[in-house]
């Protein structure tokens, strides 16, 4: 007959399996979402600054702590009509900026005209980081 450990290995293997086949699915999901962000970048709704030591940097370093050891990308919001199924800049006015720290993992969205860091996000938002 079956033993009772065949069938807690077989019951063991399709668990395994499962999980495998939902983490692949969630992480090709997340994966479409950055490329998505990525592609809004280069479609001119986030234009990037020549030089990425602004007044932004300044400016946000008086709000929050940042990465040490990294220069980000800055980059302004141009457009907002693209943007608007995005979380990240559903308080966003044209003019504020993201700045991209690609080594942390951190985007943050600063409005120069209110003074206010808007957003925070542990995930890469616009810039291209190349990975």
């Amino acid at each position: 007959g079956v033993k009772f450990f065949d069938i807690v290995k077989k019951g063991a293997t399709l668990i395994l399996g499962i999980l495998l086949i939902l983490t692949l699915v969630v992480a090709l999901h997340y994966y479409r979402e950055n490329s998505k962000l990525r592609s809004l970048s280069t479609e001119k709704n986030i234009t990037t600054t020549d030089d990425p030591v602004s007044s932004a940097i300044i400016a946000v370093e008086k709000h929050i702590l940042l990465p040490q050891g990294e220069r980000p990308q800055v980059a302004s919001v141009s457009n907002l009509i693209p943007l608007a199924n995005i979380p990240f800049f559903g308080n966003a006015l044209v003019g504020d900026e993201v700045l991209v720290y690609c080594k942390a993992s951190l985007s943050i969205l600063y409005s120069p005209s209110r003074d206010k860091v808007i957003e925070v996000s542990r995930q890469l938002i616009g810039g291209s980081c190349g990975r």
